[in-house]
């Protein structure tokens, strides 16, 4: 049972490697999800308030934020502060609460700044991001690569034994066979390093074969 089992057990890895392939596959997708959904659930918020927030000052009149537009800046604002992910968000937005309370209309420009300093700091974030889920899914499809080959390989290996132990084996069977059913009854069943149950196999048809040659030799003798 020697190659049988060995066959079996390459039939089995072939079967766990791609079952491995698929699993990993999986992961892989699962990890980049949550990687994207950081990107729109935090970066995403903190852009678009800052978005709101220049879209405020450049509805605005000269004499600055007024009304409407000021709520609206002051919304997203809070919006932003509340939504601190990155290092250097906390800074940026201490300094645009300071310029609103100092004097808007002559700091606008410094505030415009830095509402783009804080739009900037989350836009590189969510390029970081986004470069980390592009490598997590390019190591997932090397991954796959990697299996697939493995799994070809494997599978390779393992089409090579079923044609030696098996259809071998079985085509010489038939071979035999048909050559005793033509009248050739010396052809015998032969094969060096071969599955147990084979050799076995092969030893009962030739047996088999000599027992039927000698009766039919025992009517001539009569």
């Amino acid at each position: 049972m020697g190659k049988f089992s060995s066959t079996r057990s390459l039939a089995w890895f072939v079967i766990l490697t791609y079952l491995a392939m698929a699993l990993g596959s999986v992961f892989a997708f699962i990890r980049m999800a949550p990687a994207i959904e950081v990107i729109i659930d935090h970066n995403g918020r903190s852009q678009h308030a800052s978005e709101r927030m220049l879209a405020a000052l450049a509805e605005s009149s000269a004499d600055g934020l007024a009304g409407e537009n000021k709520e609206a800046f002051l919304n997203a604002l809070s919006i932003a502060e509340n939504n601190i992910t990155e290092e250097g968000e906390t800074a940026v937005i201490a300094a645009i609460k300071d310029l609103m309370q100092a004097d808007p209309v002559q700091n606008r420009t410094a505030l415009i700044e830095a509402v783009l300093n804080l739009s900037e700091i989350n836009r590189e974030a969510m390029l970081r991001a986004d470069e980390a889920a592009r490598h997590l899914g390019a190591a997932g499809a090397w991954g796959v690569v990697a299996l697939s080959l493995v799994g070809f390989g494997l599978g390779m290996i393992l089409l090579r034994r079923i044609d030696t132990d098996l259809i071998l084996p079985l085509e010489q069977i038939h071979t035999v066979f048909r050559a005793h059913l033509s009248g050739d009854r010396h052809l015998r069943c032969a094969g060096r390093h071969l599955p147990r149950p084979i050799r076995s196999l092969f030893g009962d048809i030739n047996t088999y074969l000599d027992e039927t040659m000698r009766m039919d030799r025992k009517p001539d003798e009569e």
